[in-house]
């Protein structure tokens, strides 16, 4: 028996295990990220801490794999400090299953900074390299124009930076930017 049909075979059981395990990976798995993360891109926890705005007592919590606590608040400044952003979505059992078998510190490893996305980007030629903004700390709100929405379609970044240089190169990439514009608001002004 595979580890997908072992763990289906338990989730099968009943709601209360499917909700206890379903919680279970969600503590740890978060925590596991920003522990990978945090040891790839800054080091200490000192250092992220200085980087989200929060204390490194924060971000220990937040590393704990049995606090399970963190407020929304709290993971989206840690993702600001990693330079990256975090999504939470809904899925079925089947994909839960699979994440929870994939769960590995190389595939959390491989995520990129904006930075490093951005450089990859103006490598192939997708976007030029640009600076956001004379005020790199500034809030702008972003707006997407020109683009059908079944083309704003976004995969994980590091399997799309993965294929991203082969698949521009044959002309045929995953993902096309076509003559999307982005337009800070008041950036005008």
């Amino acid at each position: 028996m595979t580890t997908f049909e072992n763990n289906w075979e338990k989730l099968a059981k009943g709601k209360k295990y499917r909700d206890t395990f379903a919680l279970w990976l969600l503590k740890r798995s978060v925590a596991f990220q920003i522990k990978v993360l945090r040891k790839k891109h800054c080091g200490s926890q000192a250092t992220l801490a200085e980087r989200s705005a929060l204390t490194q007592g924060v971000v220990s919590r937040a590393e704990d794999q049995e606090y399970g606590n963190l407020t929304f608040n709290t993971v989206g400044r840690i993702a600001a400090g990693l330079d990256m952003a975090f999504i939470g979505r809904f899925v079925p059992f089947s994909e839960l299953v699979k994440f929870s078998a994939d769960l590995s510190e190389d595939e959390f490893a491989r995520i990129p900074t904006f930075e490093e996305e951005n450089a990859a980007f103006s490598a192939v030629g997708i976007v030029s390299a640009t600076t956001t903004a004379s005020n790199p700390d500034s809030e702008q709100e972003f707006e997407i124009t020109d683009v059908p929405v079944e083309r704003r379609r976004v995969q994980p970044s590091h399997l799309f930076m993965d294929g991203l240089a082969s698949a521009h190169l044959q002309g045929q990439a995953q993902m096309r930017l076509g003559n999307a514009q982005f337009r800070a608001q008041g950036a005008a002004a």
